[in-house]
């Protein structure tokens, strides 16, 4: 939407993101959008995060699920655990925080689009997360009940 005149950036029968190559990834769970309006963050129950050209709708890659989060897959339930729930972007767009259901953090360089480095703290759902504006900081709350404030040293505050 564009807030100027709540108006539909996408008009048409079927929104792009809808589309099959977007379902194979499974339900989004975790939305955010650039700065300037010209990519689009999607976050999968499956962990993975899809990064979409807005004014083509063109895939740009994935980020995939850490490896380390895996031991807590249970057969009945294989992405139960996985589930990216919320993203937050750094101010200079270079870093993306994935928050997951099971607590964990990671902090992914988009620009080789590699993890580089995993925060646990959280004991459950990492609920919101956000990037202070001169980004030395990220702060993250989660249905624990707990904030972190997450700085230079990588450690909560």
């Amino acid at each position: 939407w564009r807030l100027s005149d709540m108006q539909s950036f996408y008009r048409g029968d079927v929104h792009p993101f809808s589309q099959s190559q977007l379902l194979r990834r499974f339900v989004i769970s975790a939305l955010t959008v650039n700065y300037e309006g010209t990519v689009v963050y999607c976050g999968y129950q499956n962990g993975d995060v899809e990064l979409w050209k807005t004014n083509r709708f063109e895939s740009l890659g994935v980020l995939t699920r850490p490896v380390e989060d895996t031991y807590d897959i249970e057969e009945n339930d294989p992405y139960g655990d996985l589930i990216t729930t919320c993203l937050a972007l750094s101010p200079d767009e270079k870093v993306l925080a994935i928050g997951y259901a099971t607590g964990m953090i990671q902090l992914c360089d988009l620009t080789n689009r590699k993890s580089i480095l995993t925060l646990w703290e959280h004991t459950t759902r990492v609920k919101n997360m956000f990037f202070t504006q001169d980004g030395q900081f990220l702060v993250s709350s989660a249905t624990d009940g707990t904030v972190q404030l997450w700085g230079n040293s990588n450690t909560p505050d």
